[in-house]
């Protein structure tokens, strides 16, 4: 094992740097210059040197410094997060919610009782409660356990004096082949909650 050079010592804790320019001070030398690369890993003290370990404040301070440094990231992280949620246009969150088959999070952006009407190539459909809309029209019969949403081709959204409009083209795919499903839905929510809701379908066209 080469020997350490006490000048410039550097210690890992996971994947957060500690820099430690000189061994026998205790002020704010002692600091974490980088979370660069950092996967909010626990944190775990190894390679300490020897005198490291023999001053076990010293030790304590580090681990500090680095354990408030990482909840700080933790928390900013966490915050971002929310506020793209919350920035991000209802209807792109409906469409989102219909790609992953996340019924929770469709019934969370549906009023329980809802005005809503569709039509599809061969059928005209109402429903008046999420739960209807949901388990009965949208993950019942237009995707189905046996069609996989493959992905989100596109997605427009617009406004319409009071309404919302998204437009959003998923492909499909089932035991039959692979399918461009293309949709018109108009909106109207309240505290972020849809109470009215139209949809327009083109159908499964097949695309190979």
């Amino acid at each position: 094992m080469p020997p350490i050079d006490e000048d410039d010592v550097h210690v890992r804790l996971g994947d957060q740097g500690i820099d430690k320019r000189h061994a026998g001070s205790s002020g704010p030398d002692h600091e974490i210059v980088g979370l660069e690369g950092s996967h909010l890993a626990p944190i775990d003290l190894v390679a300490f040197p020897s005198f490291c370990r023999a001053d076990r404040n010293l030790a304590r301070e580090l681990r500090q410094q680095a354990d408030d440094k990482l909840w700080a990231a933790t928390e900013w992280c966490m915050s971002s997060r929310a506020d793209v949620g919350a920035e991000m246009p209802i209807g792109e969150r409906f469409v989102r919610a219909i790609a992953a088959r996340d019924r929770r999070g469709l019934l969370d952006l549906l009023a329980p009782h809802i005005d809503f009407r569709a039509m599809t190539p061969g059928r005209f459909w109402e429903a008046s409660s999420a739960a209807e809309v949901v388990d009965e029209v949208i993950l019942g019969h237009w995707f189905a356990p046996t069609d996989r949403i493959e992905a989100i081709e596109s997605i427009e959204h617009d406004v319409v004096v009071d309404r919302e409009r998204v437009g959003y083209r998923f492909r499909v795919s089932n035991a039959d082949g692979e399918y461009a499903v293309e949709q018109q839905a108009y909106l109207g929510a309240q505290n972020d909650v849809i109470g009215w809701l139209r949809i327009m379908c083109a159908g499964y066209q097949s695309v190979g």
